[in-house]
């Protein structure tokens, strides 16, 4: 006798193909594989016999077996809904593992003319769920599927479970007999009639009557999926103008929409040239994963140009693969800022490999690597035209030997602290298109290195040697004035600047555009920046902007001749407190391009300054927007308001204190003086006392001759 197997729950049942039976149905839990068997002696009204009257949503019983769900009974003889649409899509369960669509739509091909079948996977891991759908081309065939036996309904031993679909899921019918197959959007006709004519017509003829006044209301049920909407008669461009003013992670949420929006917002992921993540607003768990930065690459990393990572600055990995994502997904990167990343060997090697059109590279504050590791990525970028290594402590200069001499344009060394000055010279004299340097703070250079190296670049054009440099001596920044073609020049809190020093800049620089002297207050008294150096300034006849605050030595008549020349456009005097405001005035008057002029902490300005202001920007034709602000200094709240009436539309009037009070020259540590206050009631005490000690101790020597002193006698 030949006997088959059907195992359930470690089980299983042997039963005789001769004898005569009939199916029951054994299903297990939900999301697990149900399974059926052939059992002799069933009724056709049992499922099983154990006295449980199936429900419509199923039930469940208990046997020796195990626990046994007893399905729901077939809705064959339920009654359509009149009101809605023909029965045509069908759902089916219990599907076995190897279905595919084809598979499926040949099976229910014995019923009817098949129009679809779908087999439904689970996102994350790509298989099937164990269920689909079948749309048939006609009701009758769907019913038909409904009313098959067991037998008709078994696949590769499986027992398919067929009901109706919902509602919402059956095809648009409409009255002129056109057929709407969803999800798909596809169309049919039986008049052969192409459909998508028939919407483009329909489409037009809704705009024309919403153009000419004669739009007619209509329902909400006209709107149904598939079917346009106002919304859907705009094209792919309005969706793009739309779409751009959302922010980068509502462009990610629209995808989920529709297909159509999907495709819209991809298309516009594919035209970004400029990426920043930290407009990305995410939870910081979120931000700083991989994953995100990986999911937003692929969908615009193709197009590229320019891109930022400096949220990812010090992250929690300590072995970070942000830079081999982007080498791997941004081809055609020029630009990239990552600042603050943590580096790695594998990572520049990928970066290197993978954007070789990188012109621009910011690895400021970077950790992680050696300087050989630079080395070798600044091999493998023959365009490279700026790099900027700030703060790498364990930078000595010899990977700046790789630096492409035909491309190399701009070059940033700031704090680098143990930075060999022959590595410098020599990898400096191999750049003959550097225009742009910045050596802050290094404190490795001496005077002979400072005066090698402005011989080595004639052609620079922005110098940057702000704040400490221990080595260097008054006289080293007179080198500057060999710079002939120099345009911006920046030496804030660079105390070794003298009158001496400005005098060489600016006999030598004569197309100096931007200074910026902010600080430059030497502690000995002979060597400070005084009047006669600002003086000096107005000699250059292309000054544009001047930054000179927190300068102790300097007055009203420096400005005055600074005025004359009339081409200032930015002028920054923050905690100055010896200037009084005539300067001021005079700037405002005579200097139609002004738009910048900040006197923060200027104690002695007064209300006049903004007067002359409202003024001089009435008398102006080039609408040019003037900024001016005044806060702390002698203006209050209430004269501003006085003049706020009067103030043009091209003046803004800020009365915001923008100065350091630390760097100010009249700063004193509240670490000695706590309050001055707490002094002043007892300072004419204090002198009374000094006085009595005065006239006990007799005259000072340094009284004045005409006092009468009386001479000692010989007695005495």
């Amino acid at each position: 006798m030949n006997s088959w197997a059907v195992s359930l729950s470690d089980k299983a049942w042997d039963f005789d193909e001769n004898e005569s039976c009939d199916v029951v149905f054994i299903d297990g839990p939900p999301n697990q594989r149900q399974m059926c068997f052939i059992a002799p002696g069933a009724s056709d009204n049992q499922h099983l016999d154990h006295g449980v009257a199936p429900t419509s949503s199923g039930s469940k019983t208990n046997d020796e077996f195990g626990e046994i769900w007893v399905p729901p009974p077939k809705k064959d003889d339920a009654p359509e809904d009149l009101d809605g649409p023909p029965l045509r899509k069908l759902f089916v369960g219990n599907l076995p593992y190897r279905v595919t669509d084809s598979k499926l739509k040949a099976f229910f091909t014995k019923f009817g003319k098949v129009i679809n079948a779908h087999v439904k996977r689970e996102p994350t891991k790509r298989r099937h769920a164990f269920y689909g759908f079948v749309t048939f081309h006609r009701p009758e065939d769907a019913r038909n599927a409904l009313k098959a036996t067991p037998k008709e309904l078994s696949l590769f031993g499986y027992q398919l479970c067929v009901n109706k679909a919902d509602r919402v899921h059956q095809p648009i019918e409409l009255s002129d007999g056109t057929v709407q197959w969803l999800p798909g959007k596809r169309f049919y006709k039986e008049s052969g009639e192409p459909v998508c004519d028939k919407l483009k017509r329909t489409r037009i003829d809704h705009q024309s009557n919403m153009i000419m006044g004669e739009s007619e209301d209509m329902d909400i049920d006209e709107y149904r999926e598939g079917e346009f909407s106002p919304f859907s008669t705009l094209n792919d461009d309005c969706l793009l103008h739309i779409f751009s003013f959302l922010s980068l992670t509502d462009r990610v949420r629209i995808e989920r929409v529709c297909k159509r929006w999907q495709f819209v917002a991809r298309s516009m992921w594919r035209r970004m040239h400029s990426l920043d993540m930290q407009q990305l607003a995410l939870p910081p768990h979120h931000l700083h994963s991989m994953g995100v930065l990986k999911s937003i690459l692929m969908r615009c990393g193709d197009s590229l140009s320019f891109l930022s990572l400096a949220i990812y600055a010090h992250s929690r990995h300590r072995r970070s693969k942000f830079l081999p994502i982007v080498g791997s997904l941004c081809p055609n990167l020029q630009e990239l800022d990552a600042t603050g990343v943590r580096l790695n060997k594998f990572g520049l090697q990928r970066l290197g490999s993978g954007c070789t059109k990188l012109r621009k590279l910011n690895l400021n504050y970077c950790s992680g690597v050696d300087e050989r590791f630079l080395e070798n990525l600044l091999k493998i970028l023959p365009e490279l035209e700026s790099l900027s290594i700030a703060q790498w402590g364990e930078l000595t200069g010899q990977a700046l030997n790789k630096l492409p001499p035909e491309t190399m344009r701009e070059l940033n060394l700031n704090a680098c602290s143990n930075l060999r000055p022959n590595e410098l010279l020599t990898a400096v004299k191999r750049l003959p298109l550097l225009e742009s340097l910045s050596l802050t703070s290094c404190i490795s250079l001496s005077n002979q290195h400072v005066k090698t190296l402005f011989e080595s670049v004639p052609q620079l054009r922005s110098l940057n040697m702000a704040q400490y440099f221990p080595r260097l001596k008054y006289a080293s920044l007179e080198s500057i004035g060999m710079l002939s073609n120099l345009r911006c020049l920046n030496l804030e809190l660079n105390d070794l600047l003298t009158d001496r020093g400005i005098e060489t800049i600016v006999d030598g620089c004569r197309e100096l555009e931007s200074l910026n002297i902010t600080g430059c207050r030497a502690y000995a008294p002979e060597h400070c920046v005084t009047t006669k150096g600002i003086t000096l300034l107005a000699k250059l006849p292309c000054l544009r902007e001047l930054k000179m605050s927190y300068l102790a030595d300097i007055n009203d008549g420096a400005l005055t001749v600074l005025a004359q020349n009339g081409t200032l456009q930015k002028l920054e005097c923050r905690g100055c407190p010896s200037l009084k405001g005539d300067g001021f005035l005079r700037i405002i008057s005579l200097c139609p391009d002004l738009e910048l002029c900040d006197v923060s902490g200027c104690d002695h300005v007064k209300i006049s300054i903004v007067k002359t202001a409202i003024t001089a920007v009435k008398l102006r034709n080039n609408n040019i927007f003037l900024r001016l602000v005044v806060g702390g200094t002698g203006i209050m709240w209430e004269q501003l308001d006085s003049c706020k009436q009067d103030i043009p539309p091209h003046l803004n009037v800020e009365l915001v204190d923008l100065s350091v009070p630390h760097l100010r020259p009249d700063f004193v540590d509240g670490i000695y003086f706590d309050n001055f206050s707490d002094y002043s009631d007892g300072a004419d005490d204090d002198l009374d006392i000094y006085d009595e000690i005065c006239d006990d101790l007799g005259p000072d020597e340094d009284e004045d001759d005409d006092m009468q002193v009386p001479s000692p006698t010989p007695s005495s």
